[in-house]
């Protein structure tokens, strides 16, 4: 099922507001007489480190950063997985939070994104963390 809207903008300071989503894939190819009405393109931007983190139910092997957000990639249970506490250590000496976190079963791999409201500038994140594991990236 699918639900589009169209907003009237016409009175709207379109700065001041912020437009969000929730996405599912299923990663099944999907054949139809069907069309977008907008084009996505893949980042291509990240950085990616091998890097094993405990968590009680799974274990964490690969952290992936892009303006995205933060990825981590594992095997293990997904059922219990609570909110995973990230944030992004920047250059300058600021810190990055993100505000959403979602997670699933990619063949036997678990995959836990997490996600922020607006793009992060990667070449300026000096390191991450992810419940205290400091992970340096430059």
């Amino acid at each position: 099922m699918s639900i589009e809207y169209i907003f009237d903008t016409e009175n709207i300071d379109l700065s001041e507001m912020k437009l969000m989503g929730f996405f599912i894939s299923s990663g099944n190819y999907i054949e139809g007489d069907w069309r977008s009405t907008f084009h996505l393109e893949a980042v291509k931007e990240e950085k990616q480190r091998e890097y094993n983190i405990e968590f009680d139910t799974w274990t964490a092997s690969q952290v992936s950063i892009s303006p995205m957000g933060i990825t981590l990639v594992g095997r293990g249970e997904i059922d219990g997985i609570e909110k995973i506490v990230n944030s992004a250590n920047m250059m300058d000496g600021s810190v990055k939070t993100f505000d959403s976190m979602m997670r699933y079963r990619e063949n036997k791999e678990i995959r836990l994104k997490v996600t922020s409201s607006l793009p992060l500038d990667i070449s300026k994140v000096e390191s991450i963390n992810i419940d205290g594991h400091i992970i340096e990236f430059n």
